[in-house]
């Protein structure tokens, strides 16, 4: 069964993420949240069933009632199953897996789908074109790193991109590192410069051949894409990324904690 990814947009501050969570089977809460999974994608757990009860699987898992919820939550986002107060968890109605993948691509990753591989189809040097000058706040001509990569999971294309870094922050720098999913966190260590901020926006798109051609669409299938811009330290511009996510296996979801913001507001009579 394929994966049908989520995002989010907006802004970012970034912090990096711990390399021991990036390891696939690392984190207790990953692995009960993978034999669940497992199970109901296999129909092991068929639509409507009834998961094991919380103290039955920190039974199972030797883990505490708290990781338990969080790898259920895992489950939750992704739309596997239901939670009903004072009844309990169920496998959905029709479950399809849903990955929500935040502008914090590698944490999304980490929780979600640590098996996902990225390949490398190219990365060359080259001038800045106006597009990227004005993103990246460099002179047109200026030496950038471009790199097209392409995510699979379970063999299955489900995202592209195009990225253009500026070349004073890519020393250093090899195809192995692009390859890697916690590519930013490795870029801002190898460099050795500190990542602040990532400005993200989201808008549907036509699929132009060559997105086309990498996610198995036909030319002109409607996709998302989202545009990403990382600053260093003074709001200085470091990458430009352009992503394309394949639209059967891609929905937005956004998190606002409403009471944060509209404490303070007043309502007009």
């Amino acid at each position: 069964m394929t994966p049908l990814l989520c995002l989010t947009s907006g802004v970012y501050y970034f912090t990096l993420a711990s390399m021991t969570e990036i390891e696939q089977g690392k984190n207790l809460y990953a692995r009960i949240a993978g034999s669940v999974r497992d199970d109901i994608l296999s129909g092991a757990l068929p639509p409507g069933d009834r998961l094991p009860s919380e103290r039955e699987l920190g039974d199972r898992f030797d883990a505490s009632r708290v990781t338990v919820r969080r790898a259920l939550r895992t489950l939750e986002e992704e739309r596997l199953i239901v939670r009903r107060h004072g009844s309990g968890t169920y496998v959905s109605a029709r479950p399809q897996r849903r990955i929500p993948v935040m502008i914090d691509y590698t944490g999304s990753m980490c929780d979600h789908a640590p098996s996902l591989d990225r390949c490398v189809v190219a990365w060359r040097y080259e001038p800045a074109d106006a597009v990227t000058s004005e993103a990246l706040r460099i002179g047109v001509g200026d030496e950038v790193l471009y790199a097209e990569r392409i995510d699979s999971l379970g063999g299955e294309p489900v995202a592209c991109d195009r990225g253009y870094l500026a070349a004073p922050f890519t020393q250093g720098l090899t195809d192995a590192h692009l390859a890697r999913i916690d590519f930013v966190e490795t870029w801002s260590k190898v460099g050795q410069f500190t990542i602040e901020l990532c400005q993200q926006t989201v808008e549907a798109v036509e699929a132009d051949a060559d997105v086309a051609c990498r996610l198995k669409l036909k030319r002109g299938k409607p996709v998302l894409r989202s545009t990403e811009t990382y600053l260093a330290s003074e709001e200085q511009p470091v990458g430009l990324f352009i992503s394309f996510y394949h639209p059967a296996h891609i929905c937005i979801a956004s998190q606002h904690h409403w009471a944060d913001t509209t404490s303070g507001r007043r309502v007009k009579p």
